[in-house]
């Protein structure tokens, strides 16, 4: 065996010495809250109302050109 010379090694040394930082290093961030706002449901209401009268304006349009059914070829 040879000799082993009584020297630290450094690397360790500062790393059992060192010392944390008081402060996170990485901030987390703030999840977003949920709007819930009447201004906001109104908005979705009438989204929905509108999606209701374009299918009745869908629906009396094949009515009366009569797509989805046999098309007459007399017309």
């Amino acid at each position: 065996m040879g000799y082993v010379p009584p020297v630290r090694d450094e690397q360790s040394f500062l790393y059992a010495n060192r010392q944390l930082p008081s402060t996170p290093l990485i901030y987390t961030v703030q999840k977003a809250e949920r709007v819930d706002s009447i201004r906001h449901r109104k908005y979705f209401e009438r989204q929905v109302t509108n999606m209701e009268r374009r299918k009745q304006v869908i629906a009396c349009e094949r009515e009366l050109t009569g797509k989805g059914k046999r098309f007459d070829t007399s017309i």
